[in-house]
């Protein structure tokens, strides 16, 4: 923590980027699915396993990567299984078949899911709690930015290979396009109402994705154990989106998108108390942990600074763990 603000910046401004990679990864492969499917000569739900195999991968591996970086540091578990993703990416990119793509996929999510691991440890290491926030919001926007960016990124490339480039999209019949919008099916609304629940589910998923790598490492922080915390939420969230596109497709081709746009509704209605219970009964629920529990004492201490935290934190260290002024843990000799 005693780096230079501009030495802290330009870490944390490699370390995003190089996060943000395996989520793009994971979903520039979706524009090309069903040109894989038809020159794989497969179903369309095996080639979109592709998808799903790598967010496995790199659901699963973080498990051990994190451990590796909170005792041999953060530069060489991150470099060397990157190096390696790199290399199943381009086996990916030369494979010929459909069992090739798929195995290089989950290779490539097994190794490139190391800076997943170690990039918000990373972050806690160089930057004081007070400072941490702009740092994990930056960080956050290049990993929720890159799953956006990927469809597109890949359907421009697909396009272009398939000839839909500049001077197709300039001819005349290309220009009259757009006078010819529109529809006299009685059953099509005004497209406000869905343009504006996309913008609203946008807003939704960022207010929520934002503060939770946060959340997690000012949870966990005062056992030095924040990379593994952060492990934990990033499993959780990864199985369930990689089983998403497994059956996700074969929903919607069986009930159509209004009702399962509405399934996923009603789940998300049943899970908006969460926040709220956590903003409400967040100390109590940490302060029940064996990890979690000096948290509570730092909240307490945004709220009133004069409160004498050193002798309560002394009564509830573990084993000589001590607390240095910026929040982080050591153990004394």
């Amino acid at each position: 923590m005693k780096l230079a603000i501009r030495k802290k910046v330009y870490t944390t401004a490699l370390w995003a980027p190089t996060t943000c990679w395996i989520t793009f990864a994971s979903a520039i492969y979706s524009a090309g699915t069903a040109q894989i499917s038809q020159e794989s000569h497969v179903p369309y739900d095996v080639a979109n396993a592709g998808t799903s195999l790598l967010i496995f991968g790199f659901a699963l591996c973080p498990m051990l990567w994190a451990p590796l970086c909170e005792v041999y540091g953060r530069k060489w578990p991150a470099l060397a299984p990157y190096f390696v993703s790199a290399a199943f990416a381009f086996g990916t990119a030369t494979a010929k078949d459909i069992q090739t793509i798929l195995i290089t996929r989950f290779f490539a999510g097994v190794f490139g899911s190391s800076p997943i691991s170690i990039t918000g440890g990373s972050i806690v290491d160089i930057w004081t709690p007070r400072q941490r926030g702009t740092p994990m919001v930056c960080y956050g926007i290049t990993i929720a930015a890159a799953p956006t960016l990927g469809p597109i990124t890949g359907g421009a490339f697909i396009a272009s290979g398939c000839g839909s480039g500049a001077r197709v999209l300039s001819s005349s019949s290309c220009r009259s396009m757009p006078s010819s919008l529109g529809t006299s099916s009685k059953h099509v609304s005004s497209p406000w109402p869905s343009i504006a629940g996309g913008f609203l589910t946008g807003v939704g998923f960022t207010t929520i994705f934002q503060p939770s790598p946060q959340y997690v490492v000012d949870t966990f922080i005062h056992y030095s154990i924040s990379a593994s915390a952060i492990v934990a939420n990033t499993f959780v969230g990864s199985m369930v989106a990689g089983a998403f596109p497994l059956f996700v497709w074969p929903m919607y081709k069986k009930i159509g998108i209004d009702w399962g746009s509405t399934i996923f509704a009603f789940v998300s209605v049943l899970l908006l108390p969460i926040p709220f219970l956590f903003f409400i009964w967040g100390n109590r629920i940490r302060a029940r942990g064996e990890f979690s529990k000096l948290s509570t004492y730092w909240s307490s201490a945004a709220v009133n600074p004069r409160a004498d935290l050193r002798s309560d934190m002394g009564n509830h260290s573990d084993k000589g763990s001590r607390i240095d002024r910026h929040g982080s843990s050591y153990e004394h000799g």
